[in-house]
């Protein structure tokens, strides 16, 4: 992986316990849902945020309490607005990725590891791109690195949306 940014300080030794002490429930349960559905190992044909309810995977979709929880909105990095998720300002981090069957980043499929982890080169947030608004996108995910903490990752296939 000579294509991560080593100027980012990585956490020492993460855990999934620490990581669950620093962020909302919300992002707890959601990545329970991330688990669940890869392990379910369904296709979604659109993006969650995107599923119909006439669509066989509306009934997989993260719900929170009775209402609908989004994992996943159109620009490729996620994380939940103030108004859904209380959080520290100073301190935001991404809840999920996705990649785009049409895209101009250069996204790659996962790399599986021998150990039955995976990694991707997940492209940055491009300043160039058409519709760009300044939100530090990457900032959250610099953010997940340097602390340790999980992000879901939907990777777009020929055939439509893995979870994983």
């Amino acid at each position: 992986m000579n294509d991560i940014d080593l100027a980012v300080p990585l956490m020492d030794g993460p855990s999934y316990d620490r990581a669950c002490s620093l962020v909302p429930s919300e992002y707890v349960e959601a990545w329970e849902w991330f688990l669940g559905e890869e392990q379910r190992g369904g296709v979604w044909t659109s993006l969650p945020h995107h599923t119909k309810e006439d669509s066989p995977q509306y009934q997989y979709r993260l719900r929170i309490g009775s209402d609908f929880f989004p994992v996943t909105r159109d620009s490729g990095i996620f994380w939940p607005g103030q108004d859904r998720v209380k959080q520290d300002p100073n301190k935001i981090f991404a809840l999920s990725v996705h990649n785009s069957k049409k895209s101009f980043y250069t996204d790659v499929p996962p790399l599986y590891l021998d150990d039955g982890t995976w990694v991707i080169k997940y492209s940055v947030q491009a300043s160039g791109t058409v519709g760009f608004r300044d939100q530090n996108y990457n900032r959250k995910m610099l953010n997940c690195m340097e602390c340790g903490v999980p992000v879901g990752v939907i990777f777009a296939t020929e055939v439509g949306y893995k979870v994983l």
